[in-house]
């Protein structure tokens, strides 16, 4: 686990938010091996394309590889300090929202 000081030390390629100390060592260990069993999909890149955005694949631009998790059930917070809310992957006004921006996704 990097330190707050040693991650102010990392040369990075793109802006990223490093955030060291958020996830327990042992989640993060548990994610990394199911992305080395799983692999990773290519994941692309989206534009938009005559008003519409579109998925784009195109190595010359961009290289990513994406390992999808598929969680059965979201556990409460029973204990603790919560930090966090992801309403984008909970509540119904979200799911509206999505609903509605599914129109301009072309995949």
């Amino acid at each position: 686990m990097l330190l707050q000081q040693e991650s102010a030390q990392l040369q990075l390629q793109a802006p990223v938010l490093v955030l060291p100390g958020i996830f327990e060592p042992a989640l993060c260990r548990t994610l990394m091996q199911s992305y080395q069993q799983h692999g990773g999909e290519l994941s692309g890149f989206m534009r938009e394309q005559q008003g519409k955005t579109v998925l784009m694949q195109d190595p010359r631009h961009k290289i990513r590889r994406d390992h999808t998790l598929h969680v059965h059930e979201a556990m409460p917070v029973t204990q603790g300090k919560r930090y966090v809310f992801l309403p984008f992957s909970y509540d119904e006004a979200a799911a509206v929202v999505r609903e509605k921006n599914a129109a301009s996704l072309q995949l």
